[in-house]
């Protein structure tokens, strides 16, 4: 029982110190890389900047309406500090397979 709780503190502790301690950045592009744009929260360039950007260079070009974002990051399954992150908006957009 003392071992279980042990680990769900360091589990906790770690994940609450690599949250803080560490500048996240989420790379997004269109499927040609015509649009790019790095997220970093943490620098007040967050998802709606990206988006405000994004209808921007889309203009009323007819090509670029049908274009869609993808995100460049994986879900890395066994890095478990990064679980909470998977289940916010930074994960929504489909995965650009390159």
């Amino acid at each position: 029982m003392g071992a279980v709780v042990i680990l769900m503190l360091i589990v906790i502790g770690g994940n609450t110190v690599h949250q803080f301690a560490t500048i996240r950045t989420y790379l997004y592009k269109t499927p040609n890389s015509e649009f790019t744009f790095y997220v970093l929260p943490e620098k007040g360039r967050d998802l709606e900047m990206m988006h405000d950007q994004f209808k921007e260079w889309q203009g009323a070009d007819e090509k670029r309406q049908n274009m869609q974002l993808h995100r460049c990051h994986q879900k890395k399954l066994l890095d478990f500090w990064h679980w909470y992150d998977y289940s916010t908006a930074y994960y929504d957009y489909p995965l650009l397979q390159e």
